[in-house]
């Protein structure tokens, strides 16, 4: 089979790495127009269904223990090893595909695919790395819900924002008698980064309210956490934040009426929540939508793994 790791820049719903397996003996890198059931298209920049878009994909031949039927991803970055959102116990047959919308900006991230034979997991196998690159504002960075991607804002990370993190390591120090030095009594490692400073600026008010929505309204209640993707500085690239408050601040930066609001919280990083679930970039109305009909949608495709993978119709519903 073969893997590939494809980081894309688009906003499809959010920047993200595409990672997918395929049922094939061998990549070829070839043209936009390469077929057949032992190759892979590798496209060009604008390739779109069934080819990668990202420009520079990386990929490598891969064997999954035979009885796997279902998969689960873990990417690694920065010393740390996790779920991908979303992709947990998923059903795999001839192909896999997923979109790690929560990648980190100019930082390796590796991946792993645990494989399952019912409840018995056969182990993980290395898919390789990739980088995602930050394209846009130097000094800007995307927060956004973990939870649903579409629900997210680029800001503008303000000068001072997040100049220091403060890491606690709970537990007391014993000093029993005749003996030189004291006993920590702790409560395990040391824990995640508390009082955390941010001050993000919104340039226009549709900005502001996308930033107001990654956090819920009364209508579409979300969890107060957000996931905030920097690409500078010293906050890990995937930082999950629990927004206990949020302030707002009407706020004419530039000196000439133009209109700004600035964002201030402190915030303290968590786990990110329910790794099982995240909203599909891909829904079935964006199919229905791209398509004069279920026969030409069905004519487009080699199967339903090809068809629940075309990210490429991601949001064309609207």
């Amino acid at each position: 089979m073969i893997a590939t790791l494809s980081p894309e820049s688009a906003f499809t719903p959010v920047p993200h790495i595409r990672i997918s397996i395929v049922e094939a003996d061998a990549w070829d890198g070839g043209s936009p127009l390469t077929t057949g059931p032992d190759s892979v298209n590798g496209g060009g920049p604008t390739t779109s269904s069934f080819g990668f878009d990202a420009g520079s994909p990386i990929s490598r031949s891969v064997n999954l223990p035979e009885g796997t039927d279902t998969v689960t991803l873990w990417w690694r970055s920065e010393g740390v090893t996790d779920l991908v959102a979303g992709a947990v116990r998923r059903p795999m047959t001839t192909a896999f595909g997923h979109l790690d919308v929560e990648a980190g900006f100019d930082v390796n991230t590796g991946y792993e695919v645990e494989c399952f034979d019912g409840t018995r997991s056969l182990g993980r196998v290395w898919l390789g790395s990739a980088m995602l690159p930050w394209t846009g504002d130097p000094d800007g960075c995307i927060v956004q819900q973990p939870l649903n991607p579409y629900l997210n804002a680029v800001v503008t990370n303000l000068d001072g924002s997040w100049p220091s993190l403060t890491w606690n390591a709970p537990g007391e120090l014993v000093r029993v008698q005749g003996a030189r030095y004291p006993t920590l009594v702790g409560a395990g490692p040391r824990q995640a980064a508390e009082e955390v400073a941010v001050d993000f600026g919104a340039p226009s008010r549709s900005v502001a309210a996308r930033v107001r929505a990654t956090l819920g309204s009364q209508s579409e209640p979300q969890l107060p956490v957000w996931l905030i993707r920097t690409h500078q500085g010293i906050l890990p690239r995937r930082f999950y934040a629990h927004v206990k408050s949020l302030k707002e601040t009407d706020l004419d930066r530039m000196g000439d009426d133009e209109w700004w609001s600035e964002f201030t919280a402190t915030v303290a990083e968590i786990a990110r929540p329910a790794p099982g679930l995240q909203l599909s970039p891909l829904s079935y109305a964006d199919l229905d939508a791209s398509y004069a009909s279920y026969t030409a949608r069905d004519a487009a495709y080699g199967s339903y793994d090809l068809m629940d993978t075309d990210w490429a119709l991601s949001g064309a519903a609207g």
